[in-house]
Order: structure tokens, then C-alpha cells, then sequence
């Protein structure tokens, strides 16, 4: 996979909140906004990301978009998806990261292939890690596509783009003050294994990853990927491909169709099932999950949804 699809697993998965917990030493913390703060903030938001409204058994709920790193001034919802949010009856997430057990889980996996970095890039590794504040012992600890995820999110930390301020972290906090349950649709053998297969990268892999971040590319298509969500620019997420730089070779699409088409699926039998328990949810996923073929949205009316997107204009 290349680093394109690895920024896709720092991006659009939970597992960014584990990494967000990996500070980067010389960076400063990111200024989550206080309680005091909040009210003020929120008056002030503007919707971002995509919301549609689905229905079906003739009750509705809200499928929106996420995106799991970004900026402070993007962080708190906008009017039309706070309404969403609250008239509903529970969040479904991909994973919920409340519960201690599935945080424990998403790191005993994390481990799996540490310390298995070639030597021809290890000292590379070791350069971005010194570079970007962080502890080099990474290496010996997590997946080597995790250590460069991490790498990835530190060079983005430098245009404000932080886990801290990933969609789900206000949602699961709002979900938890509304006393409102808390859905996973997705277990952590699930996803870490969509998004970690076997555990392995080829030398290809590794000489593109560390091009891109010497370059300062992955750090260019992290503040793009930012900026299409913080547009609602549905039309420019739907052309990912074309300016991802992870579809060019049949290695890629496979990663691709593992990550998000295989996944989408099965999601979106579970959301329906959870739809049919005759509750109201706020369905909340990576926005890459909304786009193509296989996007939530079509595999929705393909179930018998009606599907209909929110403007934010």
C-alpha cells in the first residue's frame, strides 16, 4: 500500500485517536476549546463534512461523513448537524473508543509485525521519528505502517491538523454528556485487520512512504483531504483517486478495495440492522466511506433506503 492509502488508515480510521496519544515532544498540545469556551464556539460553527438523511420502516436517521484528524476552527458541529446529532436516539461509530476493552484490543493488535523494518530504511525511519518528536522506540513497538502513519499526522501537527479534533472525539463526548448510547459497527479484529492484512510491506512500499514524507508530499495530501471536508466538496472527495496518489498500481486497488468497498458492506448491513430496531441513529464514518460504487450511500438505496443528502449551502 502506499503511503497514500497508509494516510488513509491515519485519516479515516479510529486508529488515529491511539496515535493522537503518541505526542510529539517539541510540538505544543493542541488547545482543545474548555467548557467555558464551548457555547460561544458552537454559536459560531458552520456545518462541514456530508449529511444525508435516511429513512426507511418509516422512521429516519442521519449518515454523515467524517474525518478523524482536523483543524481546532473545524472541530465543533454546525446547526444543521448539531440538530441531527441530538434529535437522535444513539451515535454508531466505527469503533467506540470509550470502552477501555476496545482501546486495550486496538493496541495488543497494534503490535503485531513491530520491529520488522528493513535495515536499508531504518535509519530513515529513525531520521522522521527524531525530526517530528517522537520516541524512536516506535519501531520495537507498533506496525511499521502505524510508526509511519504517526510520522505523517506529526508533519500535518505544523498546519493544525490534529487527532484531538477528530470528528469522533466531539461525538462520542456529546454522546456520553446526552447519556445517548454508543454503537460500534465494527470490532478492532475487524478493522486491524482490513487495514493491517498480513503485516507486511514490500521494499516498493517502504521507498515510496519515506519519499513521500522526505518530500513533504503526505503532508500536502493530509491538508488537501482537510480542506475537501472542511468544504463539504463532494464532488472533489468523489475524485479521490485521482489525486490520492494511491490507485496507480494493482497492489493499490486491492488495498483500496480491502479498506473501504469490503468494509463498506458490511457496515452497511449493520447500520440497517440497527436502523431496524426502530431507533434513530447519527451514523458516523470516514467520509471516503461515502463515495464510489460502494459508498454507504448507494449500498443504502440499494437496501431499500430512501437516501437524501443535506445541503449545507
Amino acid at each position: 500500500m502506499k503511503l497514500a492509502g497508509r494516510l488513509k488508515i491515519a485519516c479515516l480510521t479510529t486508529l488515529l485517536f491511539w496515535a493522537g496519544a503518541v505526542r510529539a515532544e517539541c510540538l505544543p498540545e493542541p488547545q482543545v476549546p474548555t467548557a467555558e469556551e464551548i457555547p460561544t464556539l458552537m454559536q459560531q460553527a458552520v456545518d462541514r463534512g456530508f449529511l444525508w438523511k435516511i429513512s426507511k420502516g418509516g422512521h429516519a436517521s442521519w449518515l454523515y461523513g467524517t474525518i478523524h484528524a482536523n483543524q481546532r476552527e473545524y472541530w465543533l458541529p454546525g446547526p444543521k448537524t448539531r440538530q441531527a446529532i441530538f434529535s437522535s436516539d444513539a451515535i454508531a461509530v466505527e469503533l467506540d473508543i470509550t470502552q477501555s476493552e476496545t482501546m486495550s484490543e486496538v493496541l495488543r493488535l497494534a503490535q503485531r509485525g513491530a520491529g520488522q523494518v528493513p535495515a536499508q530504511f531504518a535509519e530513515r525511519i529513525k531520521a522522521q521519528l527524531v525530526k517530528n518528536c517522537l520516541p524512536v522506540e516506535l519501531l520495537d513497538r507498533v506496525h511499521p505502517s502505524l510508526v509511519l502513519s504517526q510520522i505523517s499526522l506529526s508533519q500535518s501537527r505544523q498546519d493544525g491538523v490534529e487527532a484531538a479534533f477528530g470528528t469522533e472525539v466531539f461525538l462520542l463526548g456529546a454522546a456520553q454528556g446526552a447519556k445517548k448510547k454508543i454503537i460500534a459497527l465494527e470490532t478492532p479484529k475487524e478493522q486491524m485487520s482490513a487495514l493491517l492484512e498480513d503485516g507486511k510491506l514490500t521494499t516498493a512500499q517502504y521507498q515510496q512512504a519515506m519519499t513521500l514524507m522526505e518530500s513533504g508530499q503526505a503532508r500536502e495530501q493530509l491538508r488537501m483531504l482537510v480542506d475537501t471536508w472542511a468544504r463539504s466538496d463532494l464532488a472533489r472527495m468523489e475524485r479521490y483517486e485521482e489525486w490520492c496518489e494511491c490507485m496507480k498500481t494493482a497492489e493499490d486497488r486491492k488495498a483500496m478495495k480491502r479498506l473501504n468497498d469490503d468494509r463498506n458492506v458490511v457496515l452497511a448491513k449493520r447500520i440497517a440492522q440497527q436502523h431496524g430496531q426502530n431507533q434513530s441513529l447519527f451514523i458516523a464514518v470516514g467520509s471516503l466511506h461515502m463515495v464510489g460504487k460502494k459508498g454507504l450511500p448507494k449500498l443504502l438505496r440499494e437496501q431499500g433506503f430512501q437516501v437524501e443528502p443535506i445541503s449545507f449551502q
